[in-house]
């Protein structure tokens, strides 16, 4: 099953990157949820368009604290943001050139392993860093 529900093991212990965490999980419920009636398609535009305005406001978020605080991993970490984008930048073209059928599948795969590989390895490798600067 796709569903993802918070919990602790998403938590980078900073209050504002975690809210911005939930609100990904939130999307990707709201399509899983969709798609299970019938509807992925008719929602992904928008879906996609939250997407991609979430992503640039979340990785400027984590960006800006990761130059502030001098992240020594700042670079391998900014492209993974910009691999992100690109591919949900992608996904939104086929969605206007009227290549749906596989899209909402495609998303779903791409948010969950965007949680199992960002949020759940690459965000966990700044925690103590962060954390160590003050930063909660």
């Amino acid at each position: 099953m796709y569903y993802l529900t918070w919990s602790d093991d998403y938590s980078v212990n900073i209050k504002e990157i975690d809210e911005q965490h939930k609100k990904l999980l939130e999307l990707f419920n709201i399509l899983f949820k969709e798609m299970i009636s019938g509807k992925g398609a008719t929602v992904l535009g928008t879906l996609l368009d939250d997407l991609i305005e979430f992503a640039t406001l979340h990785f400027d978020t984590e960006e800006k604290y990761m130059l502030e605080y001098e992240y020594p991993e700042y670079e391998e970490h900014k492209k993974e943001h910009d691999i992100l984008k690109q591919r949900a930048t992608e996904i939104r073209e086929r969605l206007l050139n009227k290549e749906l059928a596989p899209l909402s599948v495609h998303t779903l795969e791409l948010l969950k392993e965007w949680i199992n590989n960002h949020l759940l390895k690459m965000d966990n490798k700044y925690i103590s860093f962060f954390n160590q600067k003050g930063l909660r």
